[in-house]
């Protein structure tokens, strides 16, 4: 976070805070966050009642103080211009159920450190990557460059923090032999592609591309192969018995299948040349 008035780099908003008491005492913090965060208007309610918004915080106005933001009586509603009829009024009307920010905000565009999209934000928040993957993407590289951020990172990773490495798959030696093999004979395909629908939301081995087909590779512990497990054995990862992982299996399967999609899938001990060459054919 950078003071806007003398450009020196603060800790996050608790530093700006703390950096505004002690270097700036002349502004006040609700002055400096109307005329750096809000471009100088004061917030109102949302409900067109006309009230401004008090201050909360270096940053930030608390939002609807007066309106249908807070947790209290007659439906979160505070203030007295705020009667039960144009109570009744506020929440049958349009402008409440398709309600949008209306508050003005200081609007700022950056890159995203990861992809160099384009990214949209304000100071308060100051966003840096475009989506969590990119986030996750930029940490497991950094660690791995050993760059000062991945030392930071890799810091909290040790320390058992919530926010150290994290990786949005882990690729195995399996899909990177099935990899290998399309590569080799010219197949076009996407990698662990994310599928997100009314129906499901998951992520899938391998998408060939030409065929519309998706080809998962299920490995025989973690999947249960019928031919070294039984239907009653207990998986003591997934917490399941083989019967059930199956059942999960076939359904995603058939929710694949809905959305269009051919499904082929090839046990872990099936993966060799001949047979993903067979199975793409058919």
């Amino acid at each position: 976070m950078i003071c806007e008035i003398c450009k020196k780099e603060c800790n996050g908003l608790k530093g700006l805070s703390v950096h505004l008491n002690m270097m700036h005492s002349h502004i006040t913090k609700k002055e400096y966050t109307l005329k750096y965060f809000y471009d100088g208007v004061n917030p109102v309610c949302k409900c067109g009642c006309g009230c401004k918004i008090n201050f909360k915080k270096i940053g930030k106005f608390r939002e609807f103080i007066n309106g249908h933001n807070g947790i209290g009586k007659n439906n979160g509603f505070y203030g007295k211009k705020h009667t039960q009829n144009s109570i009744k009024q506020i929440l049958n009307s349009e402008g409440y159920k398709n309600r949008k920010l209306s508050n003005p905000k200081k609007r700022i565009y950056d890159k995203c450190l990861f992809c160099n999209s384009l990214i949209e934000t304000i100071p308060s928040i100051n966003r840096k990557f475009c989506n969590r993957n990119c986030y996750a993407l930029y940490k497991s590289n950094s660690i791995k460059n050993k760059t000062i951020d991945g030392l930071k990172y890799w810091k909290q990773c040790v320390n058992g923090g919530l926010n150290g490495y994290i990786h949005p798959y882990k690729e195995n030696k399996l899909e990177k032999r099935v990899e290998n093999i399309l590569n080799d004979n010219n197949i076009k395909f996407e990698k662990q592609k994310k599928i997100k629908n009314d129906i499901l939301n998951k992520r899938i081995d391998f998408f060939i591309l030409n065929k519309n087909t998706i080809l998962q590779i299920d490995g025989d512990y973690w999947h249960c192969n019928p031919k070294k497990y039984k239907s009653d054995y207990f998986h003591t990862k997934r917490k399941l018995k083989a019967k059930e992982i199956w059942r999960k299996d076939n359904q995603e399967t058939n929710n694949l299948k809905k959305c269009g999609y051919i499904v082929k899938r090839i046990w872990e001990t099936d993966v060799n040349k001949l047979n993903i060459l067979k199975i793409l054919k058919n």
